[in-house]
């Protein structure tokens, strides 16, 4: 009985310190965190410390935040931009987004099957404004097709693509052309000059924002490419048809 005791008070007593030791790193966090660096980051960590409180077992969890959170500000001085982790954003349609084309490509992830008639369909905004937008569409019949609005219409692609049903697109745009990669194969690259003349004075503008279309089907998720750094905003806009 004395030593079921004695290891109760041990466990009890680190769980305690291991509460309190995440309690302080909460506090440190809030002070960079809420001047709008990761606030996805901390709705979750406060939701594990209402637990943690309750269950010590969710304040493994806890830890793992943590780490994350490390990884994403500076105690000291607090980042300007939030470093994007790899992991996916979900898919929120007909939403306007803040996002660098040209600085950072786009993967979207899908796993349509071919002649499912599903759509990836996303709306590029330059700085003209909300009113002015580009599209690019792939829709998932059997053979897959492609559309770049002002420069071509639907279009199967000039390659085989992967087999695999689960893919990741990756669109790398700049002044002069767009790239579609495919699960790393390139299977587009497409030279505005070489297109309608629109194509070009339209397609060369700088992208700010991207919205989902509501005919997206397709798309279950969102990132930058890997390895760089983009602040993003999001904010309702108003339906538009394609």
């Amino acid at each position: 009985m004395k030593l079921f005791l004695f290891t109760l008070l041990v466990a009890t007593t680190l769980s305690a310190m291991t509460e309190k030791k995440c309690d302080k790193q909460y506090a440190k966090l809030e002070t960079c965190l809420k001047k709008g660096y990761g606030t996805k980051w901390l709705e979750n960590c406060e939701r594990n410390e209402e637990i943690a409180m309750e269950d010590p077992a969710v304040i493994k969890k806890c830890k793992k935040h943590e780490r994350k959170l490390k990884k994403r500000c500076d105690y000291t001085q607090c980042a300007e931009e939030e470093e994007v982790e790899d992991d996916w954003t979900d898919i929120t349609r007909e939403v306007q987004i803040d996002y660098d084309l040209e600085a950072h490509p786009l993967q979207i992830k899908t796993d349509s099957a071919a002649g499912s008639g599903e759509r990836l369909l996303v709306q590029f905004y330059p700085a003209a404004g909300r009113e002015f937008r580009i599209t690019i569409l792939v829709t998932f019949s059997d053979p897959l097709q492609y559309v770049v609005n002002f420069c071509t219409s639907y279009t199967p692609f000039p390659v085989t693509l992967p087999v695999e049903q689960d893919k990741v697109w990756t669109f790398t745009k700049t002044a002069t052309d767009l790239k579609i990669e495919c699960n790393g194969v390139e299977v587009l690259n497409l030279l505005f000059s070489n297109a309608h003349t629109s194509c070009a004075t339209t397609w060369s503008k700088d992208v700010e924002k991207i919205m989902f279309h509501s005919m997206d089907k397709a798309s279950d998720g969102y990132r930058q490419q890997p390895g760089s750094k983009v602040t993003v905003k999001a904010r309702n806009s108003d339906l538009f048809s394609f």
